[in-house]
């Protein structure tokens, strides 16, 4: 009964996951990096906002990692025991996940460097060139 139930959980925390990656993706994503635009609608998108930007663009990704990485480990443990003896597509199915979480981190902090740089220095010189290349990065 309580395997079931971390069963149900580990699904439950992929769907979290997903919930906590899509307003960053599709919300926190400026409409504005496309190819016409100006440096100026960058800076002021960047300006705007960026306590809230940082907020929900960075720490939204943090949290979906944790749920993800529950899902993860259920995952493998599930493919493992179909496996049987032999090891093979749990570990690699492991190691996809790991990489790929660790990416959409990486991503997720060279996106938010620029809006966590204007939110936490007063000092810091606004740079349309920064910001294209930190939305680019994390790309």
């Amino acid at each position: 009964m309580a395997g079931r139930r971390v069963l149900r959980f580990a699904g439950i925390s992929g769907i979290l996951f997903v919930a906590g990656l899509s307003p960053g993706i599709f919300i926190g994503r400026p409409d504005v990096v496309a190819p016409s635009s100006s440096a100026q609608e960058v800076l002021r998108y960047f300006s705007e906002g960026p306590d809230l930007f940082v907020m929900g663009n960075g720490m939204a990704f943090i949290l979906a990692a944790f749920f993800f990485l529950w899902f993860l480990g259920m995952l493998r443990n599930v493919l493992r025991s179909a496996e049987g003896e032999e090891v093979g597509f749990s570990f690699v199915a492991l190691m996809r996940g790991l990489m790929f979480i660790t990416l959409e981190l990486a991503g997720a902090a060279a996106e938010v460097v620029y809006p966590a740089s204007l939110a936490r220095f007063e000092n810091f010189q606004t740079d349309a060139q920064i910001a294209f290349h930190s939305l680019q990065l994390s790309g």
